[in-house]
């Protein structure tokens, strides 16, 4: 039976692949898959022939090119699928290694399974121990998976591993353990990530879908966010704008634009987590809408549930408009323990916000406009709060809050908005002063997000300050 199993596996996958995928010699490729001299891939082929041995699975690969997968439509991941899709739980073996983008893009990625048991769909089905994915972007990702779990753009399931600097773009469809990023994601960390188009689950009754990643245990998710729209079917429960569920872990530095629209007697929803416990919640905001039936519960413009009192959730605002729902449902959280929730903001209901249950303090679309009133938040230029810049808002009355590493990204490190000579000295200073003895280390002047201010920091503000 076994045998057959697998038989009828490599006719599913080998019936939506022109591509030939054993066709490909390694030791014809410019790198050799070590750490110093990695695999180069620049072709279709090349990509596909990753999962060709298992022995590579541990290998180390950069793109070279961008890739474009048009005209084919996927059932499995591309590396390190399951293999059995009988069994409930993952059969493949993981991918282990290094694969880095250099910011190159693979397009047109495209998944249809519509059968029960094809599940840990991306490009990769798992990646496990070790492994570390940077500076790859996904375009046009288009994935219809009406019954999969285990369902994100780049990783099914994650274990161990680690994203800096990925981004997707596209659609979505998936049963549950979903996200626009990464499906499930343990003991991980994820830095400077991104989601942007739409996800839906269907009509599916089921659980943990996020815009970014759909559940996320014992993990550190940090400078992310998500831009798009999300459809969170009837029953459904736990579903965020950036995760559906978070436990044990550590939300930093991120935001969401999220319009969403939820079924009939879903629960657990929020513009930025869906539900969590044991963690933290610090310098996150969220902007959009979450429309929620008359008989959803524990909604919230951040967050929809609470399930502990061991987390907090700091220094975040919401400026989500939150309407319908039956029970449980704020402006802020939906439900939770109150004490938790420190120096939080969000748009009262008569400005177009959501309603006031005593979590997070309400406040009016110009109060939220005026630095004073986040009392305890580091801003840029101030040092009482710290000097890490975390926000920014260089004039009242115009703009609500935003990450200090929004403008960064385009070398736009302090106050005044644009680019001229105060950003240059601000990255002198910093740069010097953290050569030393990292003391000074501001993330408003980190415009590549690597951690460090360096040359590539200068590189990003020069290239952007000629360009205005």
């Amino acid at each position: 039976m076994p045998d057959a199993k697998r038989i009828i596996w490599i006719v599913l996958i080998g019936g939506v692949l022109s591509f030939p995928v054993f066709g490909y010699d390694w030791m014809d490729n410019p790198g050799k898959g070590s750490p110093q001299d990695p695999y180069q891939i620049s072709t279709p082929e090349q990509l596909l022939a990753i999962n060709s041995d298992l022995d590579l699975l541990d290998s180390h690969f950069i793109l070279t090119a961008d890739i474009d997968l048009t005209g084919e439509v996927f059932q499995s991941a591309l590396i390190a699928p399951d293999t059995d899709i009988y069994e409930p739980e993952y059969q493949g073996v993981p991918f282990t290694g290094t694969f880095d983008g250099r910011g190159f893009c693979i397009f047109n990625l495209s998944f249809e399974a519509d059968q029960a048991g094809l599940d840990f769909l991306g490009l990769f089905g798992v990646l496990g121990n070790s492994a570390v994915i940077r500076n790859l972007e996904l375009s046009a990702v288009d994935i219809y998976a009406p019954v999969s779990f285990y369902v994100g753009g780049l990783a099914g399931r994650v274990t161990s591993a680690t994203i800096i600097q990925c981004g997707v773009r596209g659609q979505m469809t998936a049963a549950g353990l979903a996200g626009g990023l990464l499906g499930d994601a343990e003991q991980a960390t994820i830095q400077n990530c991104s989601f942007s188009g739409s996800l839906s689950s269907g009509d599916y009754s089921s659980s943990y879908m996020g815009g970014l990643i759909g559940r996320a245990f014992a993990a550190t998710v940090e400078g992310c966010w998500m831009s798009g729209t999300m459809t969170v079917g009837q029953g459904y429960v736990q579903a965020g704008g950036l995760i559906g569920g978070v436990s044990s872990s550590a939300v930093l530095c991120s935001y969401t634009s999220v319009v969403m629209t939820c079924g009939a007697d879903t629960a657990q929803i929020g513009g930025l987590v869906g539900v969590f416990d044991f963690s933290f919640i610090n310098n996150c905001y969220c902007t959009g809408s979450i429309d929620a039936s008359n008989t959803s519960q524990d909604i919230g413009g951040l967050v929809g549930q609470c399930d502990s009192m061991l987390f907090e959730v700091k220094h975040c605002y919401s400026v989500c408009r939150v309407t319908g729902g039956g029970s449980n449902i704020g402006g802020f959280i939906g439900f939770c323990f109150p004490m938790v929730v420190s120096q939080c903001y969000f748009l009262e209901a008569g400005e177009g916000g959501g309603p006031d249950n005593g979590l997070g303090i309400p406040q009016t679309a110009a109060q939220l406009k005026q630095k004073a009133t986040y009392e305890g938040w580091d801003f840029v230029g101030e040092t009482l709060y710290g000097t890490s810049d975390v926000w920014r808002m260089c004039v009242d009355g115009l703009a609500y809050p935003r990450l200090s590493w929004q403008y960064a990204r385009r070398g736009d490190f302090v106050c005044p908005d644009g680019i001229n000579s105060g950003d240059l000295i601000a990255l002198s200073y910093s740069w010097l002063s953290s050569e030393h003895d990292g003391i000074y280390y501001r993330v408003s002047v980190d415009a590549d997000c690597s951690g460090r201010i360096d040359l590539a920091d200068y590189t990003i503000m020069a290239a952007h300050w000629l360009s205005y």
